[in-house]
């Protein structure tokens, strides 16, 4: 069977289907009798099963979908079909018959998005898989698998229906390989369903690079046993300083961070050397002074990645929770800064909670922000403690007034 958007197009059936199986068939479609715009183009396959036991007679039915873009001249759908009707997607369609009694099981679509990224040139690198399972009808989703080769590369069990995962492709040989996309629905009798839709893919990485150096090993010692004084100079068995357009120091009991004005170049980082865990942990530190401009100030513990950190900053006036994944910001909340009321920023993780917590004097603390640990998806058992600033929009730093930090876990 042939079908645009679900319309029969060309439908064979009964010993005709049969003679037919296993050998490439032609036919034609004439795009001018449909509207303008993306449509599906679906070849479905049924089977009925002839055995004896409690589904004789049965169907069971499987499409492959294509997302094709007709141009005639004809005027656009009114409305398409935002599930299958969409550029850059790829699915099959599992059905079967009924379940136990007269309900009908309906479908499991299987559907790999953004498909032209991963077809359209060689693969190198990492790049990323997104794949929904989805039904329509009674099955509850269950499974989601992206495989290559029949190699899995991630897996997930559960309703939640999509999933945008990495797929490194220095770990597969250059050339052709086969990328397939699972998933299953569980109908209310516990019967599955299941599809898969399959793409070629060709990577091509030249000489693989070396791999990625280990992260630091997860430490069980709690942030908050991470302590300086601060006396000076700046201890270089437990620091490291990363400046550029500023400079980082320490002196009678308080660590200074002080930028170059006028650029936005402008980026120092004071960064633990020991990693900690921030698990059932808190860390704290009194502000002595903020910066100025276009420029912001941090008390952040940084995890291994790209910019992955959960800390306090100052900037324009606001102090700001906040935690980043791979550079991406959220903000859970923010006060407008007071330096008497917000003398001491802390972070604390207990239970199932991160909380963000000010305090005029180290001693009484104010919950400012809260979030579920489980919302920040990087691990918070291997963290480095870091004081830092840096630079943005142009001009930077409007004056040359540092960031003060003493007490350290003090």
């Amino acid at each position: 069977m042939i079908q645009i958007d679900g319309n029969n197009v060309i439908q064979v059936f009964g010993t005709a289907a049969q003679n037919q199986f296993g050998h490439p068939q032609t036919y034609t479609v004439n795009t001018a009798n449909f509207p303008d715009g993306w449509h599906e183009f679906r070849a479905r396959c049924f089977g009925q099963d002839t055995t004896s036991g409690p589904d004789p007679g049965k169907l069971t039915e499987l499409t492959a979908g294509h997302q094709l873009l007709f141009s005639n001249g004809n005027l656009p759908a009114s409305n398409g079909d935002p599930d299958h009707a969409t550029d850059g997607n790829i699915d099959t369609h599992s059905w079967y018959d009924v379940d136990t009694g007269p309900n009908p099981i309906g479908y499991v679509y299987s559907q790999i998005e953004n498909v032209d990224a991963l077809i359209d040139a060689p693969l190198a690198g990492t790049v990323h898989f997104t794949g929904r399972v989805f039904p329509n009808g009674t099955a509850t989703i269950d499974h989601w698998k992206l495989m290559v080769d029949d190699v899995t590369v991630a897996e997930h069990h559960g309703t939640t229906q999509q999933y945008t995962v990495p797929l490194d492709t220095t770990t597969l040989t250059d050339g052709q390989h086969t990328l397939q996309f699972h998933g299953h629905g569980i109908a209310p009798s516990g019967r599955m369903l299941a599809g898969q839709v399959e793409i070629p893919i060709t990577v091509s990485n030249g000489t693989p690079p070396p791999p990625p150096p280990p992260p630091p090993p997860p430490s069980s010692l709690p942030v908050s046993s991470a302590s300086d004084s601060f006396a000076g100079p700046l201890d270089t068995t437990k620091w490291t300083v990363t400046a550029t357009a500023g400079s980082a120091g320490a002196s009678a009991g308080v660590l200074t961070i002080t930028p170059n004005t006028g650029t936005d170049a402008t980026g120092v980082y004071v960064t633990s050397i020991p990693s900690y865990t921030f698990m059932g942990s808190q860390a704290s530190t009194k502000v002595l002074s903020v910066v100025d401009g276009n420029i912001n100030n941090k008390f952040t513990l940084r995890a291994p990645g790209n910019q992955n950190e959960v800390g306090w900053y100052y900037e324009y006036g606001n102090l700001w929770a906040y935690w980043r994944v791979n550079g991406v910001e959220t903000d859970p909340g923010f006060v407008t800064y007071s330096p008497t009321t917000h003398a001491y920023w802390r972070m604390r993780q207990a239970g199932t909670s991160v909380f963000w917590e000010t305090s005029p004097d180290g001693v009484t603390y104010t919950v400012q922000a809260t979030a579920p640990t489980g919302n920040i998806p990087f691990p918070l058992d291997s963290v480095q403690v870091e004081f830092n600033l840096k630079a943005f929009s142009g001009t930077g730093a409007a004056s040359a007034a540092p960031a003060k930090y003493s007490n350290l876990n003090q």
